[in-house]
């Protein structure tokens, strides 16, 4: 392996689970508010099926990285 290559560290995924979001919230915006306590993997507003506003759930998925 080569200086430049580093070797990869293993890393855990933390889902968080968000009630009582507001009806306008939509994925980016939740995901730009979330981004600010660490590195956002994913982010999702749940939607009722059938229908166009949000079921006020959502998630968020952070990434932490592991130190060996």
């Amino acid at each position: 392996m080569s200086k430049s290559e580093s070797p990869k560290e293993p890393e855990q995924l933390q889902k968080l689970f968000i009630g009582g979001l507001g009806f306008e919230t939509t994925d980016e915006s939740l995901g730009s508010h979330s981004e600010q306590w660490g590195m956002r993997i994913d982010r999702v507003v749940m939607r009722k099926p059938n229908a166009k506003h949000p079921r006020r759930l959502g998630s968020v998925t952070y990434a932490w990285w592991i130190q060996p």
